[in-house]
């Protein structure tokens, strides 16, 4: 337990610790983990698509990205991505390339819920576009037998800001909520809520931040000595006005223990 807590504060420092400046205002449609799965390599592809009235800023937007992750230590996974994004009338372009950590702070199923925290750096790729940092805590907890039902809730709540001579002077938050009915492990339904408050010094009425909340689906199979395949596929409801009126998210992954 030492191991977890003395590793855990000094990441949680060292990201605290960094050089305050914006941050981009837009939900990350991923709900991450706080488990880390030792020496196991994952790849894997994140999407989502909007769906809006005609000249909505939202109508037909994607974003897209691939990575690259591994468990390098029982406690720390890094990840390699790159973000691409399409804009309403624009041609895909590739936006950005991020390294992702997630530090596991606490043994699985051991105290009252998985504790973990996630960092990571951008740096951007599109012409007068700001770099910027990630970093927050993960929250996990597994309910058994509660109602006859096994459920497992995942909490994400980060603090984004940006850097560099593109950079801005803003904080903003943004929270990932998901859970799910373990029913088999084909097959688990859900509900997941996103959103952002892009300016903590100027939040702002609910109605004018970006929330939105839908149902998903996930499971994974399987592969024996090849892995296991894991996917994710949801779709979500704009509960305010910034936010699509709709829109599909979904997430394929591959893990390899090696």
């Amino acid at each position: 337990m030492s191991k977890f807590i003395n590793y855990g504060a000094m990441a949680l420092g060292a990201a605290l610790l960094l050089p305050l400046a914006t941050t981009p205002a837009r939900a990350d449609m991923k709900v991450r983990s706080p488990i880390v799965e030792y020496k196991e390599i994952e790849i894997e592809h994140n999407g989502s698509y909007g769906i809006d009235r005609k000249g909505s800023p939202n109508r037909d937007a994607g974003s897209y990205t691939v990575s690259l992750g591994y468990g390098i230590m029982p406690f720390w996974k890094i990840e390699l991505e790159a973000e691409t994004k399409r804009d309403p009338g624009d041609r895909l372009r590739y936006e950005a390339t991020t390294i992702e950590n997630i530090f596991q702070l606490t043994p699985e199923g051991k105290y009252f819920a998985d504790l973990g925290f996630f960092f990571e750096v951008s740096k951007a790729a599109i012409r007068g576009d700001a770099d910027s940092y990630k970093f927050g805590p993960i929250l996990r907890k597994e309910l058994n037998n509660v109602g006859g039902l096994d459920t497992v809730h995942t909490l994400n709540i980060f603090v984004a800001r940006e850097f560099g001579s593109n950079g801005g002077s803003k904080t903003a938050l943004s929270y990932a909520w998901q859970s799910l009915v373990l029913v088999n492990p084909y097959l688990n339904p859900g509900f997941e809520l996103y959103g952002v408050i892009a300016d903590l010094g100027h939040a702002g009425p609910y109605r004018g931040q970006l929330h939105s909340a839908g149902p998903v689906l996930a499971g994974g199979t399987s592969l024996g000595k090849f892995g296991k395949l894991k996917y994710e596929v949801g779709y979500q409801f704009g509960l305010t006005s910034p936010a699509a009126r709709g829109g599909v998210r979904w997430q394929l992954e591959f893990e390899l223990p090696f």
